[in-house]
């Protein structure tokens, strides 16, 4: 059995450039577990799957789990 790389996170409410300092690099899975927006609007979600890509990119993270908190309604609508 190989070793995975991840990594959990929540309640990031948009401080992107914070846990992009603190994201390590090279992960196999990065997990968002809830919060990671702060209003819930669809401004919001665009500009943080704009993020989400670019860390994929930057950081090489193989994939992303986001897992919806209250304050990312706006996804489920």
């Amino acid at each position: 059995m190989e070793n995975k790389l991840i990594f959990i996170i929540s309640d990031v409410h948009m401080q992107f450039s914070y846990y992009q300092e603190v994201i390590p690099d090279n992960l196999d899975l990065l997990i968002i577990a809830g919060d990671l927006l702060s209003f819930g609007d669809s401004e919001e979600a665009r500009f943080a799957c704009n993020f989400l890509d670019g860390l994929m990119e930057d950081k090489n993270i193989n994939e992303i789990i986001w897992i919806l908190g209250n304050h990312d309604v706006c996804v489920t609508k």
